[in-house]
């Protein structure tokens, strides 16, 4: 086990151009909320176009807010927001921190967290305000209502008034490199995803360090089975107890709490070219490249891979739908239950969709041919 350093960070707000100044809800640490008065009114889209129909950037994160508005994150065109009846369009013009938006999640006051390449910012249902100027990414909600954001070397950690930093520590062979070397690179140590266990741990995948626990006191690296040879880039908890970590080649592995199976070598499912040649080689029928996960409500695992769509595991068997059943490609990014237990699934080109039974169905407004 690793001790954890924890830094509780003097929340500021980022400024770009003169801006009026005010305090934000319940800010323990004095964070000042700024309103760009130079930032554009969002653009709303008529509800007779398909959501996203406006961008061509893949889904990152969607979330759905105490008011029932959705939220769509996209890699490089801001978020979108869709309450019922009309679509509207943030970015950086309407005082959003960066167009390239990894995670969104809602805090216990009820205002929006956007999780950036530039930062976190907020939108409290009037302005953004920038939190922290550096790179953030997908984010949870923990059992005491505390708000986490993948960052990089650690996490962030809000709750409700204060934000601190999780800072993960180095295995013993990088602490010698860090001494040795000047400019010693902290990627491996990227967060990508994170989950909270049935304990209260709260675990982390890490770009090429494996997945870690943390305890509220120290760190455990896990690399079994070769789980550190690629990025970590989703998790899950299934009913009985069991975590999922979904590895960019490596496949999904399954934790009891003993030990780490490799769910996809287990199945036939690898993609060995990928693994293996320095080129990207996509391969439809694979289980290798799992970049997303949830749980429905009758129990089923799901999985987004980067390359051959989406899976289903009932726990007997798997089911994989693909473009043939509805998808727009074989890409899935982001996967969401929404509060009435309906599956999102982000896509690339800017499209979601939903999950209907046997097929999936563009995310659209009311009365729109999908």
């Amino acid at each position: 086990m690793r001790n954890l350093l924890l830094f509780l960070l003097p929340v500021f707000v980022w400024l770009s151009c003169s801006s009026s100044h005010e305090k934000t809800k319940d800010a323990g640490t004095a964070i000042a909320a700024a309103q760009n008065d130079s930032a554009s009114a969002p653009e709303k889209i008529n509800t007779g176009v398909a959501l996203l129909m406006q961008t061509t950037k893949p889904v990152y994160g969607i979330l759905q807010d105490r008011e029932g508005n959705y939220w769509f994150a996209t890699n490089g065109d801001g978020v979108f927001r869709y309450d019922g009846k009309v679509f509207t369009h943030f970015t950086v013009k309407n005082g959003l921190c960066n167009d390239f938006v990894r995670g969104i999640a809602a805090d216990k006051n009820g205002n929006v967290w956007f999780a950036t390449g530039s930062g976190l910012c907020t939108y409290d249902g009037n302005k953004f305000t920038t939190i922290n100027p550096g790179s953030a990414g997908s984010s949870i909600t923990d059992k005491s209502g505390n708000t986490w954001f993948c960052g990089e070397g650690g996490a962030f950690r809000y709750d409700g008034k204060t934000l601190d930093f999780v800072e993960l520590p180095m295995v013993d062979a990088d602490v010698a490199l860090h001494k040795s070397q000047k400019n010693f690179n902290l990627f491996p140590y990227e967060v990508y995803c994170m989950l909270e266990d049935g304990s209260g741990n709260i675990w982390f995948g890490t770009a090429a360090r494996g997945v870690c626990r943390y305890d509220g006191k120290n760190v455990t690296y896990f690399t079994d089975n070769g789980l550190s040879r690629a990025a970590i880039r989703s998790m899950v908890k299934d009913d009985a107890g069991n975590l999922w970590f979904g590895n960019n080649g490596m496949g999904l592995y399954r934790y009891d709490g003993k030990s780490f199976a490799n769910f996809t070598v287990e199945q036939g499912l690898s993609n060995t070219d990928f693994l293996n040649t320095s080129h990207v080689t996509d391969k439809p029928g694979t289980l290798a490249r799992v970049f997303a996960a949830a749980k429905d409500n009758s129990g089923n695992l799901w999985f987004g891979t980067f390359d051959a769509g989406a899976w289903r595991w009932d726990g007997h068997a798997l089911v994989n739908y693909t473009k043939k059943d509805g998808l727009n490609s074989n890409a899935v990014h982001t996967i969401y239950m929404d509060q009435s237990g309906n599956l999102l699934f982000g896509g690339d080109s800017g499209q979601v969709f939903r999950f209907e039974g046997n097929r999936f169905v563009r995310f659209a407004a009311p009365g729109i041919n999908r």
